[in-house]
């Protein structure tokens, strides 16, 4: 059986790697939404982008 501290240490471990994943595709979409931002040819590209996005 598995001690419970090395139990919390694969909980934490799993935790860090979730943590580190999440703040990948949160750079990942801010990116996403820039160079979306960027291809906007015309004001009312921009307008559609910011409107998807949710960006006021």
């Amino acid at each position: 059986q598995m001690s419970d501290a090395k139990r919390l240490e694969i909980i934490n471990s799993a935790a860090d790697q979730i943590d580190a994943n999440y703040d990948d595709l949160t750079l990942f979409n801010r990116q996403n939404i820039l160079l979306s931002l960027q291809r906007a040819k015309t004001e009312h590209d921009v307008k559609s982008v910011k409107q998807f996005y949710g960006i006021p």
